[in-house]
Protein backbone atom coordinates (compact mmCIF):
# COMPACT_ATOMS: atom_id res chain seq x y z
CA UNK A 1 0.00 0.00 0.00
CA UNK A 2 2.88 2.36 0.82
CA UNK A 3 4.32 2.04 -2.69
CA UNK A 4 0.92 2.26 -4.39
CA UNK A 5 0.07 5.49 -2.56
CA UNK A 6 3.51 6.91 -3.42
CA UNK A 7 2.89 6.16 -7.10
CA UNK A 8 -0.54 7.80 -6.88
CA UNK A 9 0.97 10.92 -5.26
CA UNK A 10 3.52 11.05 -8.09
CA UNK A 11 0.81 10.68 -10.75
CA UNK A 12 -1.23 13.46 -9.13
CA UNK A 13 1.81 15.76 -9.04
CA UNK A 14 2.49 15.10 -12.72
CA UNK A 15 -1.15 15.86 -13.58
CA UNK A 16 -1.06 19.17 -11.69
CA UNK A 17 2.21 20.15 -13.36
CA UNK A 18 0.82 19.37 -16.82
CA UNK A 19 -2.44 21.21 -16.12
CA UNK A 20 -0.45 24.36 -15.35
CA UNK A 21 2.00 24.13 -18.24
CA UNK A 22 4.94 22.65 -16.34
CA UNK A 23 6.78 19.35 -16.47
CA UNK A 24 8.80 17.30 -14.02
CA UNK A 25 11.92 18.97 -15.46
CA UNK A 26 10.76 22.22 -13.83
CA UNK A 27 10.76 20.70 -10.33
CA UNK A 28 13.89 20.77 -8.17
CA UNK A 29 12.49 19.41 -4.89
CA UNK A 30 9.22 17.87 -3.68
CA UNK A 31 7.99 17.83 -0.09
CA UNK A 32 5.51 15.14 0.93
CA UNK A 33 4.07 14.49 4.36
CA UNK A 34 2.45 11.27 3.18
CA UNK A 35 -1.00 10.07 4.18
CA UNK A 36 -1.63 9.44 7.86
CA UNK A 37 -3.32 6.05 8.24
CA UNK A 38 -2.93 5.67 11.99
CA UNK A 39 -2.58 8.18 14.80
CA UNK A 40 -2.31 7.04 18.41
CA UNK A 41 -1.78 10.26 20.40
CA UNK A 42 -2.12 8.97 23.95
CA UNK A 43 -0.80 5.95 25.78
CA UNK A 44 -3.81 3.80 26.55
CA UNK A 45 -1.90 0.72 27.59
CA UNK A 46 1.59 -0.73 27.50
CA UNK A 47 0.79 -2.12 24.05
CA UNK A 48 -0.38 1.19 22.52
CA UNK A 49 2.38 3.79 22.61
CA UNK A 50 1.99 7.29 21.12
CA UNK A 51 2.71 6.93 17.40
CA UNK A 52 1.73 7.83 13.86
CA UNK A 53 1.97 5.97 10.58
CA UNK A 54 2.23 7.73 7.24
CA UNK A 55 2.29 6.00 3.88
CA UNK A 56 3.13 7.24 0.41
CA UNK A 57 6.66 6.11 -0.40
CA UNK A 58 8.86 9.13 -1.12
CA UNK A 59 11.26 7.17 -3.31
CA UNK A 60 8.41 6.45 -5.74
CA UNK A 61 7.71 10.17 -6.05
CA UNK A 62 11.43 10.86 -6.54
CA UNK A 63 11.69 8.29 -9.32
CA UNK A 64 8.61 9.53 -11.17
CA UNK A 65 9.54 13.22 -10.98
CA UNK A 66 13.30 12.65 -11.29
CA UNK A 67 14.08 14.91 -8.31
CA UNK A 68 14.70 14.61 -4.56
CA UNK A 69 11.74 14.28 -2.18
CA UNK A 70 11.81 15.48 1.43
CA UNK A 71 9.64 13.06 3.36
CA UNK A 72 9.37 13.17 7.18
CA UNK A 73 9.30 9.98 9.18
CA UNK A 74 7.55 10.52 12.51
CA UNK A 75 8.30 8.29 15.43
CA UNK A 76 7.55 8.12 19.12
CA UNK A 77 4.29 9.99 19.03
CA UNK A 78 2.65 13.00 17.55
CA UNK A 79 4.74 14.87 15.03
CA UNK A 80 3.82 18.09 16.82
CA UNK A 81 5.09 17.11 20.24
CA UNK A 82 7.80 14.50 19.70
CA UNK A 83 11.06 14.15 17.82
CA UNK A 84 10.73 13.81 14.06
CA UNK A 85 13.29 12.16 11.82
CA UNK A 86 13.47 13.11 8.18
CA UNK A 87 14.73 11.58 5.02
CA UNK A 88 15.63 12.98 1.64
CA UNK A 89 14.92 10.47 -1.07
CA UNK A 90 17.15 11.16 -4.04
CA UNK A 91 17.81 9.37 -7.25
CA UNK A 92 20.78 7.56 -5.73
CA UNK A 93 19.07 6.32 -2.59
CA UNK A 94 18.25 7.68 0.83
CA UNK A 95 20.33 10.45 2.34
CA UNK A 96 20.02 11.61 5.97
Amino acid sequence: MNVIIGKQFAAAALQVLEAHGYSADDVVLVGSHGQTVWHQPLRESDLLIPSTLQIGEGSEIAAALNCPVAFPRCRHGSRWTRRTTGALYGLGGVQR
